[in-house]
């Protein structure tokens, strides 16, 4: 397998592959480790006599669906040499340095995806499933490969495939980056009278940023509200009521970045839009941005006025007798960005895992 098939890619596409491999860094070196990685045993005993391939090779990742996902958007092509008869199709992915069988088609699927009524081929003959792609919520890169069995006249079983690089770096250099939820983190504190306050955690949560080069853009974080927490169980129960989150009917909250700016060094504003127990405003995070070389990691803070979300007990809107808390919430933590390259994640990364 040659990474960049010049026969199958465009002008465009050739010169993108060529940056690609100049920004990757490690990525031609890697290709060499992959394509040393044995075959799975279901494979590895056929002979390799069958042509299959994807095109564009390798793939670069494009925004869809009004920059919420993003696609690979790849054909796959079966092109017969000899009479053959096509059985099964199916796909592998690079898992941790093994392969890993993500899918297999019989007969009737093939057919459906190959947008065919027979699988009977004669020299020549071609079969394309013409939207082979992969979406994703980031652009994380990886390897993989799509493989044929079929039958020649003799009635011997053949194979054929074809590994296919997935970039992690759109045409302009953007990665979207997913978060890492582990070293991540979100905390709440709410106020009352003098120096009273609260603090908790809410620890369910997942997002992604754009970065290209050191400019940011993008971020969103989706929050399982229900995952707030406290040391104290009855105010957790409070908190998830109706005088607060009203957890029951909106477990969701969102934040989008609608403005990314850059300050001074590492100083950064964001403004954008929290929907919030069904309400949505805007509002103004402040972080300090530390770019490392794996990792983008925002450490954020910003204050919100709840009564704007319907958060209204004890507050100026909705006074308490009995209480007094303060109308704003300040939430402040850690956001941490996967960046992509060789080993960064499972499905490029030729290590078995421990």
């Amino acid at each position: 397998m040659a990474l960049i098939k010049t026969k199958d890619l465009g002008y465009k596409y050739f010169v993108l592959s060529l940056l690609l491999l100049v920004s990757s860094g490690n990525t031609i070196a890697q290709q060499a480790e992959v394509e040393a990685i044995p075959l799975p045993s279901e494979l590895a005993h056929l002979p390799n006599e069958l042509t299959i391939y994807s095109t564009p090779n390798p793939n670069i990742p494009e925004y869809i669906d009004n920059k919420e996902k993003v696609a690979w958007k790849h054909s796959t092509i079966i092109k017969a040499d000899q009479i053959i008869r096509v059985v099964e199709t199916g796909a592998y992915l690079l898992y941790y340095g093994n392969w890993w069988k993500r899918a297999t088609f019989g007969v009737k699927e093939t057919k459906e995806l190959f947008d065919s009524k027979s699988l009977d081929m004669r020299p020549g003959d071609s079969l394309t499933y013409e939207k082979n792609w992969r979406v994703e919520p980031w652009s994380r890169s990886g390897w993989n490969f799509w493989y044929v069995k079929a039958v020649n006249a003799k009635g011997d079983t053949l194979m054929g495939y074809d590994i296919l690089y997935t970039a992690g770096t759109l045409e302009d250099g953007t990665q979207l980056l997913p978060m890492l939820s582990k070293t991540s983190t979100i905390q709440w504190t709410g106020k009352g009278e003098g120096d009273y306050t609260l603090t908790g955690t809410i620890n369910e949560f997942s997002g992604r940023i754009a970065y290209n080069n050191g400019t940011l853009s993008d971020l969103s974080v989706n929050i399982n509200m229900d995952s707030i927490a406290h040391e104290i169980p009855t105010l957790i129960e409070h908190l998830k009521s109706k005088d607060f989150f009203h957890v029951s009917k909106y477990s969701g909250a969102t934040f989008t970045a609608e403005s990314m700016i850059q300050i001074e060094g590492n100083q950064w504003e964001i403004e954008g839009e929290l929907c919030l127990r069904g309400k949505c405003n805007q509002e103004l995070w402040t972080a300090t941005v530390i770019d490392t070389d794996t990792t983008v990691i925002l450490d954020y803070k910003t204050e919100i006025n709840r009564t704007k979300y319907n958060v209204n007990y004890a507050s100026t809107v909705k006074p308490d007798k009995n209480y007094v808390i303060l109308d704003t919430i300040e939430l402040s933590g850690r956001f941490e960005f996967q960046k992509d390259y060789p080993g960064s994640n499972p499905f490029n990364s030729v290590e078995a895992k421990d």
